[in-house]
């Protein structure tokens, strides 16, 4: 059983997120030329076409789901404070 979840952890998981799809993001400008493959060439090129779009979209899904859980990690934190805020109110001057 796991010790809890704390609001934090949002930001190591955006950051692991973030740096992934940088990285996938980076593999792009090292795609391989088209092999001559002989007769199966337009094959090839097509198997690789569809790697590098769905290589492309995991990029784009890494990178939302980083802006995502920071956005939360803000969310949370600004919700936090409202209450902080409210509950200060309720109970008067301590």
């Amino acid at each position: 059983m796991s010790g809890g979840f704390n609001i934090k952890d949002l930001n190591r998981v955006a950051s692991t997120l973030a740096q992934g799809a940088q990285s996938l993001a980076g593999l792009s400008s090292s795609a391989p030329a088209i092999p001559d493959a002989g007769i199966s060439t337009g094959a090839v090129a097509n198997a690789i076409s569809a790697f590098c779009n769905v290589m492309s979209k995991a990029t784009q899904t890494a990178a939302n789901a980083a802006d995502q859980a920071q956005s939360n990690s803000a969310n949370y934190d600004n919700t936090d404070e409202a209450n902080k805020s409210d509950f200060g109110k309720l109970g008067g001057a301590h």
